[in-house]
């Protein structure tokens, strides 16, 4: 959702409190570790050499120069588990053999809820449950010369038209 909402011409800065980061994690069995002969150290050197982008030159045609990068970050689990950290018995062992890993929301950094409160029904609020509910809080600050109430509409129709799709904290 923040990268939709940064897009917009007319928006300066963007954040957002409250939600859950994505988050992998990576917890390692001791045990297979000892098996395979591997340890956390060894695992950490694969990772850090299998998710590494660096600038690796330029060029320039038609007027424009391109930037050219090497390597590439682990998007997902899947590529994650797919890590070859070390060999046993002439065969590769992927960090999926030695370790569980868990794609999914963070462990919560803040907490903001929002909740409606006893007088709600009286004044024709209703609600489908009583009781908190995980909020999350965005705020966006137009660019100079910029409508306030046009990036303040466009915002609101992304995030409308985002509801649903993910997890509202996909921004870093």
């Amino acid at each position: 959702m923040c990268d939709e909402i940064k897009k917009d011409r007319d928006v300066a800065e963007f954040s957002l409190i409250g939600g859950q980061k994505r988050q992998l994690r990576v917890t390692l069995d001791p045990v297979r570790l000892k098996a395979y002969r591997l340890s956390a150290f060894q695992i950490a050197g694969a990772l850090r050499q299998a998710n590494f982008l660096l600038p690796s030159g330029s060029f320039s045609a038609a007027n424009r120069e391109y930037l050219l990068e090497t390597g590439s970050f682990l998007k997902d689990g899947e590529e994650v588990g797919n890590v070859v950290v070390g060999l046993f018995s002439g065969r590769p062992v992927y960090l999926r053999d030695v370790a569980t890993i868990l794609d999914g929301p963070e462990e919560p950094a803040s907490y903001v809820f929002m909740g409606l409160g006893p007088a709600a029904a009286r004044k024709g609020i209703a609600s489908a449950s009583v009781g908190q509910k995980e909020a999350v809080t965005i705020t966006v600050a137009k660019k100079k010369g910029a409508n306030a109430s046009l990036v303040a509409q466009e915002a609101l129709a992304k995030v409308e038209a985002l509801r649903g799709n993910s997890s509202p904290r996909t921004c870093g």
